[in-house]
């Protein structure tokens, strides 16, 4: 299981293929990535600091697993609600932090990371970005 965290090995390709060793056939991978949920503004691209090209399509990012011996399985996207839900947790643990450690040495690059992170969701993420849970089985 890879829930968020394909940018380890490079994208889901060679994290499949950094799993191929580790699941016997007939076993199973659960994988969680982004895709673009429509096409990103050039003013989001900008905000979110990646290229066009650091997410595919839904279909292409589920595709994009089939390699290795894997074949997709199936799938299944976060709602608004739920991707709403896990950011303002999110947000919240970030502003509880900053409230109980105004003295951390480093609680002003803290701040300048929230914020970046907030005004990347609010500004585009939201409506540009959709996160996938893709079930393969080798």
């Amino acid at each position: 299981m890879c829930i968020g965290s394909t940018h380890v090995w490079g994208g889901m390709g060679p994290t499949l293929d950094r799993l191929a060793d580790l699941v016997a056939p007939g076993g199973h991978v659960l994988l969680g990535e982004l895709f673009w949920k429509s096409p990103p503004t050039q003013a989001f691209l900008e905000r979110l600091g990646a290229p066009k090209d650091a997410f595919v399509d839904l279909a292409s990012t589920a595709w994009s697993g089939e390699r290795g011996g894997f074949t997709f399985v199936r799938g299944q996207t976060s709602s608004e609600g739920e991707w709403d839900a896990y950011e303002g947790l999110y947000h919240q643990s970030i502003e509880a932090w900053l409230r109980e450690h105004p003295d951390d040495p480093d609680y002003v690059e803290m701040r300048v990371q929230f914020r970046a992170v907030r005004d990347r969701y609010w500004g585009g993420g939201r409506d540009h970005l959709g996160f996938a849970l893709l079930l393969y089985r080798r």
